[in-house]
Formats: C-alpha cells, structure tokens, sequence
C-alpha cells in the first residue's frame, strides 16, 4: 500500500512540474500584436495622398506677387537683349552704351503717336545720329502693324515690336507716346508722355549734352 501511495505522489509532483514548465514558455513568447501598436518607428513607404500633400503645397507670400508703380526718373531700367524688326540684336538700357539711350514707347495706329514720329526722327537726324546715341522705339502692337508703321514714317533707327513692355521694365508705362532718356547705367534721366515739341526736344538734347548750346526752333 505505502509503495502505491509513494507511486501516485510521485506522478503527481511530475506532471505538476511539467505544467509548469510549459506555462513559463508561453509567457516567454513575444506578443506580436503588443509590438505592432506600440511601434513608433517611421513609415518608410507614406501613402501618396501624404507625399503630395508634403511636395505639391503652393508658395504664396508677398515676394511672388508683382506690384508694379508707374515708371519715373531715377528708377533704373534692366539690360533687355532682343531683336529688332530686321532681326538685328537690340540692347535696351544697355550698359556698354556710354552716352546712354533715348526710348520711345509708341502704337502704330496711335493717331499722336503718327504726329510726334517725325520729331523724333527729326531729333535722330539732326542730333543722335551724328553723335551716335542710340534712339530704340518700342511698338506694343503686333509685328505686322510695325512693320508697316516703320516704312509709312520712314523710322530711320531700330524698332522692336514689345507688347509686354510693362513687364519687361519692370513698371507701368503711363500712356502712348512716352519717351525715356535712360543714361549709360540704366537710370532713367527724363520722362515726356504725349507729344512733344521744341521745348521737349530741347531738354531731351540738355540731358544727353549739358553743354550744347541748342535750341530747336518752333515751327
């Protein structure tokens, strides 16, 4: 009897221990859905609704929105390389211009403007040619109506057709015709709007020789 007894006590203390056992291996094994919601590692693959909302964001701040104000002397004008209406390489506000430029914004079918073209042109004959200052008019009308302005006014310097002048300049032009007397750095000297006559013409020749001795007779 006492040799059953010990038998079943034995097998008792063994299959006590062997619960044991295999209940410590299972507390022992990770917990994978613990790990997953605790992760705080970075997503390596973002979604593409979150890429483009990080890349594709627009810029907007007072530096992408040009204000222009209207042109005026002192302000200075950028170097501008175009072409003129035969194709030759024209530099507006050039810097390598020494004795400066004289500007004249104008519309082919502009009635003033027909009336103020033959004093400038006679401006370049009698003056800038001879001391070789560059005259450049600039039509803001299509090439076409320029071209055909040019012969019918017998336009004796470079013309460039530049609708977009307001833009190119970098401030408002404040009605056609306008002339700018730009110096050999780009700051504008003088500004007439409308048309001109021996008392405008005279001041445009002082500013590109101070010490000519010309008056332009009225007619």
């Amino acid at each position: 009897m006492l040799l059953k007894k010990f038998l079943y006590i034995s097998l008792f203390f063994v299959l006590l221990i062997t619960a044991c056992q295999d209940s410590s291996q299972n507390n022992s094994l990770p917990d994978n859905n613990s790990s997953k919601t605790t992760s705080t590692s970075p997503n390596p693959n973002p979604s593409p609704q979150n890429t483009l909302s990080q890349t594709n964001t627009p810029v907007t701040n007072s530096q992408t929105i040009l204000k222009q104000e209207e042109i005026k002397i002192g302000a200075t004008l950028p170097e501008i390389t175009t072409k003129d209406v035969t194709a030759k390489t024209t530099v507006i506000a050039s810097r390598t211009d020494k004795t400066g430029q004289l500007i004249m914004v104008y519309a082919p079918t502009c009635p003033i403007c027909h009336e103020t073209m033959p004093n400038v042109v006679n401006l370049y004959k009698s003056f800038f040619q001879r001391n070789n200052i560059p005259i450049i008019a600039l039509s803001v009308q299509p090439q076409a109506v320029t071209e055909l302005s040019v012969k019918e006014l017998s336009i004796p310097f470079s013309v460039v057709v530049m609708p977009e002048v307001d833009q190119k300049f970098g401030y408002k032009v404040p009605s056609i015709p306008t002339l700018i007397a730009i110096g050999p750095d780009g700051i504008i000297r003088g500004i007439w709007v409308g048309q001109i006559g021996a008392d405008q013409m005279t001041q445009i020749i002082k500013i590109f020789c101070p010490t000519c001795d010309i008056e332009i007779s009225r007619s």
